[in-house]
């Protein structure tokens, strides 16, 4: 497989490193001669110097022969305008890094068919993703996060106390909806129908929507509404972060140093409790008794301000601190030190365009922890039908799916739904079953891979 890569900073040196590892055929390309003779010592790759957004850098770079063509330079529009000319130049595929928020129709992290480009990539909502989920895992059994992050699956183990408790698993409701797609109970996963009345220590796997899981989450484990979160940063990820929280949080706080921001995101976040000084100052944590926050989420662009931060917060007593990382190799420094999740923009970018590989059907497996079953995403192609329902996949018995994503959102796999081509589903299935349901899903689909 044939990648190109225009743009060896940070985050294209990274991806130019992962993909290189899987041998396939990397080709970087990048104006700065400095930034590919130090991309040279580490990585096994093709280099190019030059100005990716001309045509006849392009064509050097034989981008026509191209799988795939992912543009992470420093410049939103310079992106574009890369992945848009390869797509020209008959590139297979091409992805471009976009983190303008507002040239994005959604709240989504990839979006699809923009100017022709098969996928835009907004780091700041892929970071802010990871982030959330890093926050939710410490209090779930399993979650992950499919689906271009449309679709969550969260395993929840029931505790004394909980509401779900003697309950008929199928009935079960929250405010994100009936989310309960299966229960383990002794290790075997099982239809919600089977299960009359739910006990201590069974699992519930709940799918949907993140924000809807992340709610129902929080109502099973009684727990709605109760905590408090601080965020050091007011940038786009610390807006983000603090928009989503307020849906599941009792109390959302942002400190940011610049005073002219505070002030943009009191107007823009009326929810939020914008606080303007230093957040690495000992005597401003103090005062605002952080202690008794249960979580510090440090988002700054420094990543020195942002471990500094952490490593108070961890001393002072907050239950648990996440970070963004912008460099590349400082996040095993960060969980050396206690912090307990960190994201940057290198690590999520790579899983993104991983994931958007050309593949065979086939996007990603995760065994569920003591459990007889996996969660697999597969990818549709062009449907052999376009009036395919979910009934028309006919997956082998001991197989369930329990999600759909369209590239816009999660649906509930109800059988009568219609599939749209290039959907992706996530299928729970035991280990033994993989080959089946990947020959099954490829017979549905014609996808030009």
């Amino acid at each position: 497989m044939r990648v190109v890569i225009v743009g060896a900073g940070e985050v294209g040196s990274h991806l130019a490193r992962e993909l290189s590892t899987q041998r396939m055929e990397i080709v970087l390309v990048d104006k700065l001669s400095a930034a590919l003779s130090s991309a040279e010592e580490s990585i096994d790759a093709l280099t190019l110097a030059g100005d990716g957004a001309h045509w006849q850098v392009l064509q050097r770079a034989e981008v026509k022969r191209a799988d795939l063509v992912v543009a992470v330079t420093g410049s939103d529009e310079a992106n574009l305008v890369i992945a848009a000319l390869a797509r020209a130049e008959g590139a297979a595929r091409c992805v471009a890094r976009v983190d303008a928020a507002g040239f994005y129709r959604s709240l989504a992290s990839v979006e699809q068919g923009v100017l022709g480009i098969d996928s835009l990539l907004c780091a700041s909502r892929l970071v802010t993703l990871e982030l959330l989920r890093l926050m939710r895992a410490r209090r779930a059994n399993f979650l992950a996060f499919f689906g271009a992050n449309h679709i969550a699956a969260c395993l929840l183990l029931l505790h004394d106390g909980s509401s779900a408790l003697g309950q008929h698993a199928g009935s079960i409701r929250s405010a994100g909806g009936k989310l309960v797609r299966a229960v383990v109970r002794d290790g075997v996963l099982r239809p919600p129908e089977d299960i009359t009345r739910l006990e201590v220590g069974d699992r519930l796997l709940l799918v949907g929507g993140p924000t809807s899981v992340a709610i129902a989450q929080d109502q099973l484990q009684d727990t709605l509404k109760t905590r408090r979160a601080i965020l050091v940063g007011g940038g786009d990820v610390g807006s983000q972060l603090a928009r989503v929280l307020t849906e599941t949080e009792r109390r959302v706080e942002i400190i940011e140093q610049d005073g002219v921001r505070c002030e943009q995101l009191a107007q823009e976040l009326p929810g939020v409790h914008v606080i303007h000084g230093d957040g690495t100052s000992i005597a401003l944590l103090r005062d605002l008794q952080i202690q008794n926050a249960d979580c510090l989420l440090a988002v700054t662009k420094s990543d020195e301000a942002n471990l500094m931060v952490s490593l108070l917060a961890n001393n002072l007593g907050v239950q648990s601190s996440f970070a963004i990382v912008h460099r590349h190799g400082y996040s095993d420094v960060y969980e050396h030190l206690g912090v307990h999740g960190t994201a940057g923009p290198h690590e999520v970018i790579a899983r993104a365009v991983t994931s958007l590989l050309p593949n065979d059907g086939m996007l990603r497996r995760e065994r569920l922890p003591d459990c007889s079953h996996e969660l697999v995403e597969l990818s549709l192609g062009e449907l052999t039908d376009a009036r395919m329902t979910v009934s028309d996949l006919a997956l082998p018995p001991s197989c369930m799916l329990v999600g759909v994503s369209d590239g816009e959102g999660f649906h509930a796999p109800a059988p009568g739904f219609a599939l749209a081509p290039h959907s992706r589903l996530l299928v729970a299935e035991p280990a033994h079953a993989y080959r089946d349901v990947v020959k099954r899903v490829r017979e549905l689909g014609r996808a030009k891979r």
